[in-house]
């Protein structure tokens, strides 16, 4: 009795040394961003860790005449529509796999799919650039159907997981006897019920492609005039090197929409991954 006690707060102890350090690590670099978003450089400088002495809003006015606006909104139409394309096809294609599990031609295509979680991007960029530029792809529409392709195998993954855990065949045998075409049924019966899912899908690849530099580096880094967010910071920060103030205005700006956005629906990530890993 005496050990099951002192395992407990031994536990409890562990919990709370875990808990501080992963909010240390989260919360302090973001508010050391946040303060000093609102202090001049020379008060950053002086104490990088003091809150400061008067709201310097300028920091931001600085950042938003610099074309910030622009460049969200090149961020915000890129995910938006690559996330779309992405819900628009690998759900279909992952009912197609499950629904056909016995035809050897559905098999190879999901062995095929999935071999791209093994592959690392550095390993295939250069070929996937040049590839791109053949097809005059360097452009956001390229940069959108580059997203959604290399979204299909992770994202195929937790779908194909879902639905073999959660989609009894006897909704779609009742749909088929009210006289409903596969289609129809995916469309009526089967996405419906892909809600908690298609949140979790939402979530991940709108946090990938937001934050992601390397892939707007290469397809859209010779075209300024549809940069991405993080395109601008990079070049941003290059210019304003010892100007901490506007830097930190930056990086605020650019995560407090998607910080939001993953607020609201992160119980969805949670459930839908673990659904999303059984069979």
């Amino acid at each position: 009795m005496k050990s099951m006690v002192e395992n407990k707060k031994t536990n409890i102890l562990a919990y709370i040394i875990l808990t501080l350090g992963a909010l240390l690590l989260i919360f302090l670099p973001i508010y050391l961003t946040l303060i000093g978003s609102f202090k001049t450089g020379a008060d950053t400088i002086a104490d990088f860790f003091s809150f400061p002495k008067s709201l310097f809003i300028k920091n931001y006015s600085d950042v938003f005449s610099s074309g910030f606006s622009g460049y969200f909104l090149n961020t915000v139409e890129i995910t938006v529509f690559s996330v779309i394309l992405i819900l628009l096809i690998v759900p279909l294609g992952s009912y197609a796999i499950v629904r056909s599990k016995n035809s050897k031609l559905f098999k190879c295509i999901y062995i095929g799919c999935l071999l791209g979680l093994f592959v690392p991007f550095q390993v295939f960029m250069l070929p996937l650039t040049t590839v791109a530029a053949h097809l005059h792809a360097m452009n956001k529409i390229g940069l959108i159907f580059i997203y959604a392709a290399l979204a299909i195998p992770q994202t195929m993954f937790l779908y194909i997981g879902y639905m073999k855990a959660n989609l009894p065949m006897e909704l779609e045998e009742a749909a088929s006897i009210d006289g409903c075409g596969r289609l129809k049924t995916y469309i009526k019966v089967v996405f419906p019920l892909l809600k908690p899912i298609n949140a979790t899908i939402i979530i991940l690849n709108a946090l990938w492609i937001w934050n992601d530099f390397l892939l707007p580096f290469l397809i859209l880094g010779g075209d300024n005039g549809n940069w991405t967010l993080t395109l601008f910071q990079y070049n941003y920060v290059a210019a304003n090197q010892m100007n901490y103030g506007p830097m930190f205005a930056l990086y605020i700006s650019s995560i407090v929409p998607i910080i939001i956005v993953y607020i609201l629906f992160q119980r969805h990530i949670i459930g839908g991954m673990v659904e999303g890993s059984i069979k």
